[in-house]
């Protein structure tokens, strides 16, 4: 069933007397849209079954269907995951009715292409899984996720996805995005102010908050994930992460509470297996925001190997050494929403993003001493120990050749 579909219910009177192609004629004839349409065509075919000489009962009803209701989640799981991955595409190949322009991304885990169909004004993304993960459960429940996020949510800071087609193929149809990811944005401008990034970091509070209105938590916000429109609005394009209310009891609990993802935005309870919450995402923002200030992430545990963040190792960077140009009290609302608690974190985004412009119009006057030690990383303090070993041995066989 699809919104348009017009059903006709008809008695002996009118079925036993006009043949169907003779009523489907007059119904495309009619194209009734609305109520009166409707009405008119049904009693046109009554008046045709009588003129036909009719002497039975004849009755027409007709129902056209205006509006379906959205697709649940798990209905849309079950249909999605029963579809064939479909093979790796090529500029000019079709699939269905979608034409590839250009290959816009091919790795081993998804295959993203720009496409184009003729009934259609625009160009649009097509993304396919990949081959090598048919057999993974996890992966593919996460592209089935997307898919119905993406076309759950209808908000001009996430991604559209296209209604649903009926295809053999897994794969979705997305708008395409113009801009450049928040990645990109942050090498061109490297060390910003933070009256700079200010305007960016509440546009991406914005985008997050749509999700979290319904009952949605990301879980997987990255640079990588974020696009930036020319006018500095943030666009969320991926969500295959995304913690749904309610859909965690059709899938595995594997799967449920350990999204992919890049480690070093994650929040430490997420990795710990515990279920996602609002503040999740809120210590994945500032992860992003220390990054786009600093120019390293706060904890880097893709490198690190280590998943899990301690206290002591949250202390072991200090925004401070980092930029000491910056006011010490961005760093300390950095650091809050950084706690590995979500209890110690700001309760809300609206309560970060208020601090956080607080603290940029504050002194950048140091609130503490910082000894000379402890302003430069080890690797630095290490170099200069052996230039002045050196220059030391040096001197040294300069003064024994003059007095020796």
């Amino acid at each position: 069933m699809r919104a348009d579909d017009l059903f006709v219910l008809t008695s002996d009177g009118v079925h036993g007397s006009l043949s169907h192609d003779a009523i489907e004629n007059m119904l495309r004839e009619a194209a009734p849209r609305d109520r009166a349409e409707i009405e008119r065509a049904a009693s046109g075919l009554c008046d045709a079954a009588l003129k036909a000489g009719s002497t039975d009962n004849v009755s027409c009803i007709m129902v056209r269907i205006e509006d379906l209701p959205s697709e649940t989640l798990s209905e849309a799981y079950g249909r999605l995951t029963r579809r064939a991955i479909p093979p790796v595409l090529a500029i000019g190949n079709r699939l269905d009715d979608w034409r590839v322009v250009e290959v816009l991304h091919s790795s081993a885990r998804s295959h993203v292409y720009l496409v184009e169909r003729p009934d259609r004004e625009g160009r649009y993304v097509l993304k396919a899984p990949s081959a090598n993960f048919a057999d993974d459960l996890r992966y593919l429940e996460g592209f089935a996720v997307e898919q119905w996020v993406g076309r759950r949510i209808r908000n001009t800071q996430v991604m559209q996805v296209l209604p649903a087609q009926d295809t053999r193929f897994f794969y979705f149809v997305a708008e395409h995005v113009e801009g450049r990811t928040l990645r990109r944005w942050m090498m061109d401008r490297p060390e910003p102010a933070c009256d700079d990034i200010l305007p960016l970091v509440a546009s991406i509070v914005s985008a997050v908050r749509v999700f979290h209105r319904m009952e949605m938590v990301h879980r997987d916000l990255k640079p990588e994930n974020i696009i930036v429109a020319e006018d500095g609005t943030a666009k969320i394009i991926d969500f295959g992460s995304v913690q749904v209310a309610g859909f965690a009891d059709l899938q595995s609990a594997e799967i449920a509470q350990w999204p992919e993802g890049s480690l070093n935005y994650i929040a430490p309870e997420v990795l710990a297996g515990e279920a996602a919450q609002n503040l999740s995402d809120l210590f994945s923002i500032a992860a992003i925001c220390w990054e786009m200030l600093t120019g390293t992430v706060p904890f880097d545990r893709e490198a690190s190997g280590k998943p899990l963040v301690s206290e002591r190792e949250r202390t072991t960077s200090t925004f401070a050494r980092l930029r000491p140009d910056m006011p010490p009290a961005v760093g300390t609302v950095l650091a809050r929403a950084l706690s590995p608690e979500p209890g110690d974190r700001q309760q809300a985004m609206s309560e970060f993003v208020g601090e956080l412009r607080k603290a940029s119009r504050s002194s950048v006057r140091p609130t503490e001493f910082v000894p000379l030690i402890e302003r430069g990383s080890k690797a630095m303090w290490r170099n200069w120990a052996l230039i002045a070993t050196l220059v030391s041995m040096v001197m040294a066989v300069l003064l024994f050749g003059r007095f020796g």
